[in-house]
């Protein structure tokens, strides 16, 4: 693909290419997946003991490397000749020959028994939620006469926070440990929601003042725009927030979310998508000025930094209150910050107003979109443009830690895939609108919701559906899965919040690239 110039062959081929085996069908990425695959796959788990003999164990020598094949050339083992004993200037030279012609053996560490295999027994168990199959729909909270959709959903420690249409915040927690009337985990709605039954007049006011940015949000902003506002903190303390009217990007408590601790203004209009690193060490901000910032992430979580103070509603220490940040920064807590004073980064070459940004701190770039088509991909380390695009209308972004990129479209519906140096892995055409998605942590499955698909599993390297499920209460609005990824919490635009247990191994399994089917191996025990 490169074309390096890597000379000709004797009967003058250029040399400049990697030619590919039939079953790859051409394409680098699925060589290289399958490959993947292949090294990571149960069997190669349970017979990685045997390789481990036959290149640092006790088959690599002696009669058992005899009867294992796996003999080579004398003048490759450690210590086979002693060069500073030849005298002969000949015959040493001719020896350091074969030995730079044909290498070296590892050393031997294992000299003794046999190694141990792998323990396998846990590679089938899902942490503390029972195997179910596929996807199975354990309950919905009982607020679905609020009419409220959710429009993003997000796990953070013990809490699954959610945010509706109308801005207003639930706080619910969750345990992975089974509750005591049979669930396989444990749930506790938040009842200070708008519509949560069985909530008294006092705790409905109090929820009614539980929205985020109150009425600093700019008018116009539709649900699926609303839905890439927000990102919070990897402790799940603070919510960082845009599509404020004046152009901010806003971190606050949980706690009290209509009242900002920290106030960024370097955007010159509404800040139009968030986006946090997989880590929560990075955040991305784009507007609708054609800018995107990156942003570091100064808050490192409770076990360093101030008490929260449950009287005060904020953080509260020795010293410690609001003050005013004369670099353009605006109120912020003096003590603490959630978001660097400045941005890290300023990165240009937009034109029209971003609609989506994407950080992966895995591979190193920020993604970024705008609503003409055009598609920019920079480093987080120095700003540099790795690579452009235009055409692509991009509406959501997803990157993975193999390097390959989820990208949707609402304008065309579809779904594509493309490796970071912008090679096509996989697309998709899609039957309805596509409302959210999610991306599991190896970058192997992808989960998205829709209109009239509902919950689909696919694979990330060619779509493919793994699994289907489609809740009959109400359509899909925005899902996420949980840190271990055993359940998926779906909000719905009746506004009910359904939790969904997760078969992983099954997933995984459905997913496994189909390749060759080669003949067990007969030497080395392998």
């Amino acid at each position: 693909r490169n074309r390096l110039p890597l000379g000709v062959t004797q009967d003058q081929v250029v040399i400049n290419d990697v030619e590919l085996p039939p079953w790859a069908e051409g394409s680098p990425e699925q060589f290289v997946r399958l490959h993947r695959e292949a090294l990571e796959s149960e069997y190669v788990s349970k017979h990685l003991n045997g390789w481990v003999d036959l290149i640092f164990g006790c088959k690599q020598r002696g009669p058992s490397a005899v009867d294992a094949c796996n003999v080579f050339f004398y003048l490759t083992y450690e210590k086979a000749v002693d060069l500073d004993s030849i005298t002969d200037p000949s015959l040493r030279r001719g020896t350091e020959t074969q030995i730079m012609n044909f290498g070296q053996t590892p050393l031997q560490l294992f000299s003794g028994k046999p190694h141990i295999g792998r323990d396998l027994s846990n590679l089938s168990k899902s942490g503390t939620v029972p195997r179910a199959r596929g996807l199975t729909a354990v309950f919905d909270t009982e607020n679905a006469g609020s009419g409220d959709p959710i429009v993003w959903v997000a796990t953070a420690s013990d809490s699954v926070l959610t945010v509706a249409r109308s801005r207003a915040l639930g706080v619910h927690r969750w345990s992975p440990f089974p509750d005591l009337i049979g669930n396989p985990f444990s749930f506790e709605p938040d009842v200070k929601l708008p519509g949560s039954e069985g909530v008294s007049a006092k705790r409905k006011s109090i929820g009614k003042g539980r929205r985020i940015g109150g009425a600093h949000v700019a008018p116009g902003l539709t649900e699926d725009k609303l839905g890439q506002l927000f990102a919070v903190t990897v402790d799940g303390r603070f919510i960082i927030s845009g599509g404020h009217w004046d152009g901010s990007v806003r971190c606050s408590l949980i706690s009290e979310p209509g009242r900002p601790r920290q106030i960024l203004s370097y955007h010159r209009d509404v800040v139009t998508c968030v986006s946090i690193s997989s880590d929560g060490s990075m955040v991305a901000t784009g507007s609708r000025d054609a800018g995107v910032l990156l942003w570091d992430v100064v808050w490192r979580g409770a076990d360093r930094s101030p008490l929260l103070n449950p009287a005060m509603g904020a953080l509260s220490g020795p010293g410690q209150g609001f003050a005013a940040n004369s670099a353009g920064a605006g109120l912020l807590m003096a003590s603490q910050k959630v978001l660097s004073g400045k941005p890290r980064l300023v990165l240009g070459g937009h034109i029209d107003p971003v609609c989506v940004v994407a950080v992966s701190v895995e591979v190193g770039f920020v993604l970024s979109a705008d609503e003409g088509g055009r598609l920019l991909m920079h480093s987080i380390r120095d700003g540099r443009l790795i690579r452009s695009s235009f055409g692509l209308y991009v509406s959501r972004a997803l990157p993975t830690v193999s390097g390959n990129v989820v990208y949707y479209s609402e304008r065309e519906k579809v779904l594509r895939v493309e490796g970071v140096n912008g090679g096509l892995v996989g697309i998709e055409k899609l039957t309805s609108r596509l409302s959210t998605m999610q991306v599991t942590k190896d970058g192997r499955l992808l989960v998205t919701g829709s209109e009239s698909d509902g919950i689909v599993v696919r694979t990330t390297w060619d779509l493919r559906d793994v699994y289907h499920y489609i809740p009959r209460s109400s359509t899909v609005s925005s899902l996420t899965l949980t840190s271990d990824e055993t359940v998926i919490f779906a909000g719905l635009r009746n506004g009910q919040l359904q939790a969904l247990t997760l078969d992983r191994d099954l997933m995984r399994q459905n997913a496994v690239m189909r390749g060759l089917k080669a003949p067990r191996p007969s030497w080395g025990g392998m």
